[in-house]
């Protein structure tokens, strides 16, 4: 999707809709100055909410207090307002004339409807077919027209792509845009304002737009990209030739490590973090790693963080000299597939987005058989949500 979303972001102006090889368009994140994005601010003035940062109890330690920030207070009920918001209002004459469109899994539609309706704007939302009749109605709600299209966002894309041809409209991206991306980024100027000792802000990823706009905000001024080809090591059904394991049921997959394991990967990409995060004087890694649903993986256990903890301590200079507590941030590691599903509709992750399976088809379709294809199907059911992904058959378990 990211391909997809950088072809259109320069069909935006003049409402122009063919679109250049993906390798000739710079990444939206290119053009997010921190004049755009207090531009965007001042833009967002008696539009959007200022929103409490609450600050939780709960979820604090001592000399560590943790703050929401109340996005769900926004008119349409999350940060998307924001993006929206700003790269309808920055579109031109020729941009705005016959209207404006997106494909989205709900809130990002609701936001460019709601934007389109107070600048007196033609919306169409394209949703997937399995999207919340609450999604339709919230789109509907602020004057957009509503289009059903498939399950995934490569479905909604190109329905959008169709309609923008045939009338005309700007396609207006939920995520790699740099108008969407600065407007996204004044949830951190504000942050910064209400809470100006801020040490750290944690940002959800589904597309990657707000966390863009968060890093673009606070003046990130590198991000490392590593091929790390596993394969050269082999010794996994992940990255050799040995077969995935299918059609096991959970018992038989919770009674050893399995084929899928990948030796040491874990190992590997913490210790190429610890590495990074000494050179940056930084002490917090985060891991998505999960210890629960039968993963079988040495190195999802709580055990195994705890000693690289103690490995970080005793390898590096930093720790050595006393200058860094290393701490290794595991927020997915307790919680059930089902939970984890709960969480990411709650920040709003959009899982037409994601896949899980190790033995996919060509086209990209979900086999349906293997463990990671029964555990997610297992998570959505448990969670009583549709999965949006395309699987080629029954899943099994």
């Amino acid at each position: 999707m990211t391909r997809q979303e950088r072809q259109v972001r320069q069909q935006r102006q003049g409402g122009g809709h063919s679109a250049p090889p993906a390798s000739s368009a710079p990444s939206a994140t290119d053009d997010v100055s921190l004049a755009s994005i207090q531009e965007a601010a001042a833009g967002l003035a008696g539009v959007a909410s200022r929103t409490e940062l609450l600050e939780v109890p709960e979820l604090s330690r001592p000399g560590a207090p943790v703050y929401l920030k109340l996005e769900s207070q926004q008119p349409t009920g999350a940060f998307k307002t924001r993006g929206a918001w700003t790269a309808v209002r920055r579109l031109d004459p020729a941009g705005r004339a016959k209207g404006v469109i997106t494909y989205s899994s709900g809130n990002h539609g609701q936001a460019v409807a709601f934007a389109a309706q107070r600048l007196g704007v033609r919306a169409v939302i394209v949703l997937p077919e399995t999207a919340p009749q609450l999604k339709a109605e919230g789109v509907r709600r602020w004057g957009g027209e509503v289009e059903f299209a498939g399950r995934t966002s490569e479905d909604r894309y190109r329905r959008a792509v169709e309609l923008a041809e045939r009338d005309g409209l700007t396609i207006i991206p939920p995520f790699d845009d740099a108008d969407v991306i600065a407007g996204q980024a004044t949830v951190a100027v504000e942050i910064l304002e209400q809470l100006p000792e801020v040490a750290l802000i944690a940002a959800p990823v589904g597309g990657g737009g707000l966390a863009a706009g968060v890093a673009a905000a606070l003046g990130a001024k590198k991000h490392v990209v590593m091929d790390i080809d596993l394969r050269a090591f082999g010794g996994s059904a992940l990255t050799s030739d040995l077969a995935v394991p299918k059609g096991r049921d959970l018992e038989e997959m919770g009674s050893s490590i399995p084929p899928t394991y990948v030796p040491a990967r874990n190992t590997i990409f913490l210790s190429l973090a610890l590495a990074w995060a000494e050179v940056l004087e930084a002490s917090d890694i985060f891991i998505g790693v999960n210890a629960v649903d039968y993963s079988g993986y040495p190195d999802c256990r709580p055990e195994f963080i705890a000693a690289f903890e103690r490995l970080a301590r005793l390898a590096t200079r930093a720790g050595v000299e006393g200058r860094a507590d290393f701490t290794v941030h595991t927020p997915l590691i307790a919680l059930t597939k089902a939970d984890i599903i709960r969480e990411g509709l709650r920040l709003g992750v959009d899982y037409a987005l994601t896949t899980s399976c190790y033995d996919p088809k060509a086209d990209g379709t979900a086999c349906g058989a293997c463990d990671a294809c029964v555990l997610r199907r297992r998570g959505f059911a448990e969670a009583s949500v549709p999965d949006p992904a395309r699987f080629a058959g029954p899943v099994g378990a």
